[in-house]
């Protein structure tokens, strides 16, 4: 497994090494039809994290790749190279993305709200009662946004994505964290990443055993 994160802020979008590179046309051209200057960078980022973790794992392979098929359930992979899986996200100045052999799913979320009222509404009992026993504002922000980072994550991992209500599966915080589900057969593992003040980031894989270091770009 390898993550990849990297602040939007710190690539030269000027310099053509990085999209020649890095980044395909087609992102170029979809990029443009952002409104915000920070959503563009966001898109680019996104797709400049894929094609660096491509190229430095399966080196084997042309970059920039094309844009990925899509599942039926709106999942990309790449239609000849199935074995290899991958997931993006972003939030605030921060892209990152994840690289496996299995199915896999990472989020990031920048920390801006305290989330009570959407944990009230949107998780279980059980977790919305855990946010809330933290006696902290801080504490209870922080704690909404590990459950809500470790839910987007198992969706994604799942490939159902937004299919899935979050109230129909649960967090186990632990070591390591857990799920309880119904969605497969499959058990799901997760990990917290705390690299940014103020940003919550998580993976969840099929495996156990084996998530990998952050490396920032």
């Amino acid at each position: 497994m390898k993550i990849y994160a990297i602040n939007i802020n710190h690539i030269d979008f000027s310099n053509p090494d990085v999209y020649k590179q890095y980044i395909s046309d087609r992102r170029i051209e979809q990029s443009k039809r952002f409104r915000f200057e920070a959503d563009r960078k966001r898109s680019l980022c996104a797709e400049y994290l894929l094609n660096y973790g491509l190229k430095e794992c399966f080196p084997e392979i042309r970059t920039p790749v094309l844009t990925a098929a899509e599942t039926t359930n709106g999942k990309p992979y790449f239609p000849k190279n199935p074995n290899i899986h991958f997931n993006l996200s972003h939030s605030g100045d921060y892209a990152v993305c994840v690289i496996d052999d299995a199915p896999i799913g990472i989020d990031i979320e920048q920390c801006k709200n305290d989330g009570e009222k959407i944990a009230k509404r949107f998780f279980t009992e059980e977790e919305y009662l855990d946010i809330c026993s933290r006696t902290n504002p801080l504490e209870r922000q922080n704690q909404f946004y590990i459950y809500w980072v470790l839910k987007e994550s198992f969706m994604k991992a799942t490939g159902y994505g937004m299919q899935l209500s979050m109230t129909d599966f649960s967090v186990r915080l632990g070591d390591p964290i857990t799920f309880i589900h119904e969605v497969n057969e499959q058990s799901y593992y997760a990990k917290i990443y705390d690299f940014a003040k103020g940003y919550c980031m998580a993976v969840c894989s099929e495996k156990n055993d084996d998530f990998g270091d952050l490396t920032i770009l």
